[in-house]
């Protein structure tokens, strides 16, 4: 399984009252598309980058190199939120790629056999999923626009992005790995 990220593009200054404001654009980004055509977009991104990946398996091209690949098998639901304050993307992973049974780490699955009611410190997932969510969210960020301030609690942004297993499939991988340990105690 290859996956391919890019770093974060670098922030452009914009100026306003004499005060530097720090603004993130996508590569992709048009102040004129609605969330919904964002979301479009975002499906047709994905649906290439498994095309990519499928055809560098199939042929071995490295030219294709900066273009991005996920893993096959892998298979998202996409939908839209519009509220108030402005729009999200939420992108739900409702099957995992070929060769990842099972996403979470060793250390989160020895948490859930305890069954301990304290909060998990450690991380959650294996590095090839938390590598799998960060592409999907570079991919979605393509679109995005960014002129937040957190330090006077001013966010301004063109949509927010979720990118997270489905619970359905996480509760179904945690069964799997914990059934066979619980039957055996």
């Amino acid at each position: 399984m290859t996956l391919t990220l890019k770093q974060r593009p670098s922030p452009s200054l914009a100026q306003s009252n004499s005060k530097e404001i720090t603004m993130y654009t996508g590569a992709k980004y048009d102040s004129t598309l609605d969330t919904a055509e964002i979301a479009k977009r975002f499906r047709a991104d994905v649906k290439e980058a498994l095309t990519n990946e499928a055809r560098f398996l199939l042929h071995g091209r490295t030219s294709d190199a900066e273009k991005p690949r996920l893993p096959l098998g892998v298979k998202l639901s996409v939908r839209i939120e519009r509220y108030s304050g402005g729009s999200s993307i939420n992108v739900s992973i409702i099957d995992l790629p070929e060769g990842m049974s099972c996403p979470y780490s060793e250390a989160y699955l020895g948490y859930c056999a305890a069954g301990t009611h304290s909060s998990f410190g450690g991380e959650r997932y294996i590095p090839e999923f938390k590598t799998l969510k960060l592409l999907l969210v570079q991919l979605l960020n393509a679109y995005n626009r960014d002129r937040s301030d957190s330090q006077v609690d001013y966010f301004d942004r063109r949509f927010y992005e979720h990118v997270e297993l489905s619970s359905e499939l996480g509760k179904t991988a945690r069964y799997m790995v914990l059934a066979p340990t619980q039957e055996a105690a």
